[in-house]
């Protein structure tokens, strides 16, 4: 199996408890890695929760759709949540730091909108908040997010599909214990394991 093979797989069909990060430079083909994720899961009748960007959120859906799917339809049977990332964020941040607590909160809620009492699908989370503190020069919230988001991958048996933009502020090395905080890697659209 080629390593473009291994990439498609994981966004196509991931182990529950995966928590895979990919980096990437090309906005098109984050939003193509997203809607693959999001419409494979869909499609077989998982839950979808994307924490994500306007921008962003608006160019998945914009393929979503293209791909068929009545995204306000499945938005209205809760088979589909879509979370502004900084709003998220910014519920549950303290002294510039996430508070565990609250992140427990906030994702136990989002985890239960798409997944109510008496209905248990498999569910597959998209979430840009660690990019947004990495963008922001956080390094120790990012990687305390990532800790945390680690606990409810494990708890709840979810896959978590994470995502760092480098070219925002022309990056060329990536923090390896940012890596190293994900079961994968897809730079550049090949999957590694860590």
């Amino acid at each position: 199996m080629t390593a473009q093979v291994a990439w498609k797989d994981l966004l196509v069909e991931p182990i529950a408890g995966d928590h895979f990060v990919q980096l990437y430079k090309d906005e098109d083909h984050l939003i193509e890695a997203v809607s693959l994720f999001a419409g494979q899961g869909l499609g077989r009748g998982h839950a979808v929760a994307l924490v994500m960007t306007p921008a962003h959120r608006e160019a998945v859906e914009q393929s979503l759709r293209a791909q068929d799917f009545a995204v306000q339809g499945l938005q209205r049977l809760g088979q589909l949540v879509v979370v502004d990332a900084e709003t998220l964020l910014a519920g549950f941040m303290r002294d510039d730091l996430p508070d565990p607590d609250l992140f427990k909160e906030a994702v136990d809620s989002l985890v239960a909108s798409v997944s109510p009492p008496g209905r248990r699908p498999r569910v597959r989370v998209f979430g840009e908040m660690v990019h947004l503190l990495w963008e922001s020069g956080n390094l120790p919230a990012a990687l305390r997010l990532e800790e945390l988001w680690n606990g409810v991958v494990a708890a709840q048996s979810l896959s978590l599909f994470c995502a760092y933009g480098l070219d925002s502020k022309a990056r060329d090395e990536f923090p390896e214990e940012l890596c190293a905080a994900h079961s994968h890697v897809i730079p550049g659209g090949k999957a590694t394991a860590v």
